[in-house]
């Protein structure tokens, strides 16, 4: 069984909104056909792909919190069925990558997939998985709302992580280790937090 770490390094506060407009645009996908084709000329992996962008657009544009929620439950059970198809670590999500963070190490070694759910005027829920090249992947549960301080300097295992939406990698090879520093943002309070922090396995 793999094991995961998670470093969180730092985070910096901002007020809300401020970072939105100059660091980070947040996913606000266009309700649109997303393949074309005929459905009976579509691969699973395309089919599974049409099904995420519809429930990704209920999750983000649907007004009531209730059914925001029950797309994102719905968006994570095709995903979870998405993530178990062959050959999905080398799909392209082409227009799934438009809804959510899809970030590809340089490496080639794993994927890490983040997106946010908004039940309430400040409550958000982030979401998130690493995906393998061998086609296994880890699930991360958000427990950013636990950490009330020191969170700076928090080492977190197994699945537990600081929820973000991440939209920067960077590989560092540290004499056998290879290590992965992961730059995202939180949005779930008053205020903004930039997020930096580290994977290894």
């Amino acid at each position: 069984m793999r094991v995961i770490h998670f470093l969180l390094i730092g985070f910096l506060l901002f007020v809300s909104g401020t970072i939105l407009a100059q660091d980070f645009e947040p996913i606000n996908p266009e309700s649109k056909p997303v393949h074309a084709r005929d459905i009976q000329l579509l691969s699973p992996l395309e089919i599974l792909e049409d099904s995420l962008v519809y429930f990704a657009d209920s999750m983000y544009n649907t007004a009531v919190p209730e059914s925001r929620i029950d797309a994102g439950y719905a968006f994570i059970r095709s995903f979870k069925q998405f993530l178990k198809t062959p050959n999905s670590f080398q799909y392209p999500c082409t227009k799934l990558k438009e809804q959510i963070s899809i970030l590809p190490t340089q490496d080639g070694r794993l994927k890490l997939y983040s997106w946010e759910v908004v039940r309430g005027p400040l409550e958000k829920r982030y979401y998130g998985v690493i995906q393998l090249q061998d086609g296994s992947f880890i699930p991360l549960v958000d427990v950013s709302d636990q950490i009330l301080r020191g969170a700076e300097d928090s080492v977190f295992k197994g699945t537990r992580w600081y929820g973000a939406i991440y939209y920067q990698i960077q590989e560092e090879q540290i004499g056998d280790m290879r290590l992965y520093f992961l730059f995202g943002w939180n949005g779930n309070s008053v205020n903004s937090e930039k997020i930096s922090g580290c994977i290894w396995f």
